[in-house]
């Protein structure tokens, strides 16, 4: 009877961490579906994918953020070290909500310099850039990996469209 019963525990074990562990699953899902849409100018699903993503883990996120500007130095800015990758990975959940929101504010540059049909619709999409750059910009340890074979900084990458906006007016201007 204890080994049924050990067994059963082990399964309802086994089910929680299933369980628990899906979000992930779903985080990686809602950020890439967010960059294949904003790679193939499909700019709403593109932000309402990233607003998945934003609106399911910016509150952990933000918690994992300030707990790392108390435990860490910013990853250097020269090719990080193996100590340094593993670092980046294992804060998953700030990168990719940091990501989320430089894709969302990219999707609101494009629709408020393409996608608008009247000033009005324009103003709204700025401001929408406007603010997930914002957003963006606070993820200090966030960092993406580039396919291509480096990481980068979304908040840097924000930063530097936030700055453009400004002095531009509007999101056309870009570095």
């Amino acid at each position: 009877m204890q080994g049924k019963s050990l067994a059963f525990s082990l399964l309802a074990a086994m089910a929680v961490l299933a369980l628990c562990a899906a979000p992930l699953a779903s985080q990686e899902q809602c950020l890439q579906d967010a960059w294949d849409y904003l790679k193939a100018s499909k700019y709403e699903p593109a932000i309402k994918a990233a607003n998945s993503c934003i609106e399911t883990f910016a509150r952990a996120a933000t918690r994992k953020e300030e707990a790392l500007q108390k435990q860490h130095a910013l990853p250097p800015a020269e090719p990080p070290t193996e100590a340094d990758k593993r670092r980046i990975f294992s804060q998953g959940i700030v990168n990719d909500v940091a990501a989320a929101y430089f894709v969302k504010g990219e999707a609101a540059s494009k629709m408020a310099q393409n996608g608008s049909k009247s000033a009005a619709e324009k103003a709204v999409f700025t401001r929408m850039a406007t603010e997930a750059y914002e957003a963006a910009s606070t993820y200090k340890h966030a960092w993406a990996w580039d396919p291509k074979g480096w990481f980068w900084s979304p908040s840097e990458a924000a930063s530097d469209r936030l700055a453009n906006l400004k002095q531009s007016g509007g999101p056309g201007h870009r570095q």
